[in-house]
């Protein structure tokens, strides 16, 4: 009895020995959380399939209007013709085709005595010094060929009709009664023709589906011609251009004419930009403004200068 109450308590002992001992009046320790990083929790805020559904759907390549192919079309507008070729039309004594020219001849200085009556003699004061261009209108045809919806080339031509007008003043010798000289203010009229033949590239930059931004570049060719030069004096008009060549004027006579070409062949280079509007595949609308840097063939005012245009290109694309 007494061997078994003693193994029994060994037995007990043993159990309180291995026991864990808790120490009174503390809590249990609490479980450990897993630390997320602030990307994870912000891809569970936010997911990404959320985000791109409010995101704006591109365009479709189908909402874009097609424009490659042929096209052709007019061209009309405004041109503004540099005035520094204006010179030539200004009758000076170093020009190609001078107010001298009239005044010298013994004909037409005794013809002009008696339009104007004047008492002794006629010469010219001031030579005009503002010779310019009015402002003229561009007609046109185009050809282009778009390779793509953003490139493409082009030929073109436009002609412009220019006309240059200013005065001179001529100074004659008074009438016996009267004691001052008589100042009398002549106009002066220059016409020419001119062509410009232009080939180049566009580039296209799309502004929305039928709308588009168009760069073009290319080499330009002119050619002028001197239509008219003519100054009038007392309602005659004389012209300046010398069709007799070394024959002097002789009223009445048979004298020999020649043809006497004014002007020629020069080159330049042009830049143009402007707005594609753009109806459907067959037709669109092109407003754009064009700059020319280019020598203008004139014999004494031949520099190469800048000019302007203002115009609105209609193209079509089956003529």
């Amino acid at each position: 009895m007494k061997r078994s109450l003693y193994l029994i308590s060994l037995i007990c002992g043993l159990c309180l020995l291995q026991a864990p001992t808790a120490v009174r009046g503390e809590a249990p320790p609490l479980p450990v959380l897993q630390e997320q990083s602030p990307l994870h929790i912000e891809s569970e805020s936010f997911p990404l399939d959320d985000f791109s559904k409010r995101r704006k759907p591109r365009r479709k390549p189908a909402d874009t209007v097609d424009i490659t192919g042929w096209r052709y079309g007019l061209n009309i507008g405004s041109y503004f013709a540099n005035p520094h070729s204006a010179g030539f039309y200004s009758g000076r004594p170093e020009n190609e085709n001078t107010i001298n020219y009239i005044i010298r001849n013994k004909y037409r200085y005794d013809e002009l005595r008696r339009l104007i009556n004047f008492s002794d003699t006629f010469f010219l004061r001031e030579y005009p010094s503002r010779m310019t261009y009015d402002p003229a209108v561009l007609v046109g045809f185009i050809a282009k060929y778009n390779f793509t919806n953003q490139l493409g080339f082009f030929f073109q031509f436009n002609y412009v009709k220019l006309k240059s007008t200013d005065f001179f003043t001529a100074e004659v010798d008074p009438m016996q009664f009267l004691t001052e000289p008589d100042i009398r203010l002549y106009g002066i009229v220059g016409v020419e023709e001119r062509v410009n033949v232009e080939m180049g590239l566009s580039r296209y930059i799309a502004l929305g589906p039928k709308t588009n931004l168009f760069l073009e570049g290319g080499l330009n060719i002119n050619d002028s011609e001197v239509r008219s030069h003519e100054i009038q004096i007392e309602g005659q008009t004389y012209d300046l251009v010398n069709v007799y060549g070394s024959q002097n004027y002789v009223p009445n006579t048979s004298l020999q004419t020649f043809e006497l070409k004014q002007g020629g062949i020069g080159f330049g280079a042009f830049f143009t930009a402007g707005v594609q509007l753009i109806f459907n595949e067959n037709i669109s609308l092109d407003p754009g403004i064009s700059l020319w840097w280019k020598r203008i063939n004139l014999v004494g005012y031949d520099a190469y200068t800048p000019h302007w245009a203002i115009s609105v290109r209609f193209l079509l694309k089956d003529l």
